[in-house]
């Protein structure tokens, strides 16, 4: 788990991700202090939704997401994030070390 939030991490802070925008998606603070537009947090309980999924996504969540995003969007966003999920998995299941450079570069943002 700990190389798949350092990985992720990493691409957060190359797309222009926000140390708080970084630190709300890693858990460590709410959504809600670091999204403050509707459409962001609306997709991001979606993708929440999808990715702990054991079953269908609520309606009220499908519903939200769909106000804000086009269904192609949610289509490509959804391979995505089942993409996601199995490379995750497959870095956790054997236990992938987190390149040296990357762990430096983490922690030069304080995100270690």
């Amino acid at each position: 788990m700990q190389y798949c939030v350092h990985a992720h991490t990493a691409v957060a802070i190359d797309v222009g991700l926000s140390s708080d925008e970084i630190r709300a998606l890693r858990g460590e603070i709410p959504i809600e202090v670091a999204f403050t537009d509707d459409s962001e947090r609306r997709l991001i309980r979606w993708i929440d939704a999808m990715a702990g999924a054991t079953g269908p996504v609520p309606s009220t969540v499908w519903d939200d997401v769909r106000a804000s995003f086009a269904a192609h969007l949610l289509v490509e966003l959804g391979v995505t994030i089942g993409a996601t999920l199995f490379l995750n998995r497959f870095a956790t299941g054997f236990e992938l070390p987190t390149s040296a450079a990357t762990a430096e570069r983490l922690e030069e943002a304080g995100m270690q």
